[in-house]
């Protein structure tokens, strides 16, 4: 039953979400943490980390939520849950839009899911900082960081991790 139920909930967060994997991070958090309990906050900002970290799509995270719920099954059904559906209602969406490009509603899903995208990748972004914010100085870094990323496009973000990974090692934060 609660490979099954991971299904439908994955799929309807899948169906759902604009913006890829970064986008279901809310959902997600909220099903897993606080309505199913399948694990607590910690840990998935663990698995967050690892699949950030691990080379390769950000879907890693759905494949090690489903892991921690019911091992491989559940890295599976996770995985088919949140990538399979949203595939495919993505392709019958472009067979419908682009083969006809004089269509109007083209344009209109084109201009409608671009501030949906931008909306759940800032929630999730949001909903993270706040999951991994343990102090006040964490809060001033992730403060400074979303900073500096949204004046100066001269920084790359690589001097940004390693500055963070720099002062986290040293102890400030």
């Amino acid at each position: 039953m609660t490979l099954l139920w991971l299904f439908i909930r994955l799929t309807t967060i899948s169906l759902l979400a604009f913006g890829g994997a970064q986008s279901m991070l809310p959902d997600m958090f909220r099903i897993v943490v606080h309505t199913e309990h399948w694990m607590d906050a910690q840990t998935f900002a663990d698995y967050f980390a690892i699949a950030q970290s691990a080379p390769g799509p950000n879907m890693l995270i759905v494949t090690l939520v489903g892991w921690h719920v019911s091992g491989l099954p559940g890295a599976l059904v996770a995985t088919v849950a949140a990538c399979g559906p949203s595939s495919v209602l993505a392709l019958l969406a472009y067979r419908k839009l682009y083969v006809h490009p004089k269509l109007r509603v083209r344009e209109w899903v084109r201009f409608t899911s671009t501030p949906i995208s931008v909306g759940g990748v800032a929630a999730s972004s949001t909903q993270i900082a706040i999951l991994l914010t343990q102090s006040l100085a964490m809060l001033g870094l992730t403060a400074l960081t979303v900073g500096i990323t949204l004046l100066r496009r001269d920084v790359h973000p690589l001097w940004l991790i390693a500055a963070g990974a720099a002062l986290g090692a040293a102890g400030f934060v």
